[in-house]
């Protein structure tokens, strides 16, 4: 596992895990190992290595929503129930559990201790089928945001999507209002057309250059 074994066991409650595993279909389970954990991170282009635990537990939410949403045509709660029935769905609520043990193990066992900013998503369990599927009123939300944001800000939107292997309602968004920003401003941003690297592959930074803001690509 992601944590010691010594840690209580009713460090999270089981209830929802044990809906998640009434499935035919079995992969990982609470009782996984780290080994087993990473191989699925991995086949699963789950960015890890190096990342926060809010920035994982970010990029897994985010992909249950991608992949509810890729085969679907109607975003509702019959559609989303059905979805839970898969495998990929079982596969990351399980990476999801094991990522908030995590958590709560380096927050001592004590849910009180878990970062502020932490809390949100430890608390979360699963993607909204209806609210979170609404691209025009994400974007719109994100779009506000930039607004106001500086260009730092403006980086650590984009970079904080560096690593995805795919593109969630969320990912388009956050990229949709991003690149229309940078327009706006009229940021030079040519470095990430051009470039022959995959986007998301790459961390930037905004910077003055003869007076003018351009876009510069970091390698990682």
């Amino acid at each position: 596992m992601l944590y010691s074994n010594k840690i209580a066991k009713n460090r999270i409650s089981l209830s929802h895990m044990e809906e998640i595993l009434d499935i035919e279909e079995v992969g990982l389970n609470i009782y996984s190992t780290n080994n087993e954990i990473f191989n699925t991170l991995d086949e699963l282009q789950i960015p890890y290595k190096e990342k926060t635990i809010e920035e994982i537990l970010n990029f897994l939410f985010d992909r249950l929503l991608f992949e509810y949403m890729e085969n679907q045509s109607h975003y509702n709660e019959k559609t989303y129930s059905k979805f839970k029935k898969t495998l990929i769905y079982q596969q990351l609520q399980m990476l999801i559990y094991h990522v908030k043990s995590l958590l709560l193990w380096m927050s001592e066992n004590d849910r009180n201790q878990i970062p502020k900013n932490c809390k949100i998503l430890y608390r979360k369990q699963d993607v909204n089928p209806v609210n979170e599927t609404n691209y025009l009123k994400l974007y719109e939300r994100y779009k506000i945001f930039m607004e106001i944001a500086t260009p730092e800000r403006l980086v650590k939107y984009c970079n904080s999507l560096v690593g995805l292997r795919h593109f969630s309602v969320r990912t388009k968004a956050i990229y949709h209002a991003f690149v229309e920003e940078l327009e706006l401003r009229d940021i030079n941003y040519d470095i990430m057309l051009y470039g022959k690297e995959k986007m998301l592959s790459y961390n930037i930074d905004i910077v003055t250059n003869y007076n003018k803001l351009i876009v510069m690509k970091i390698e990682l």
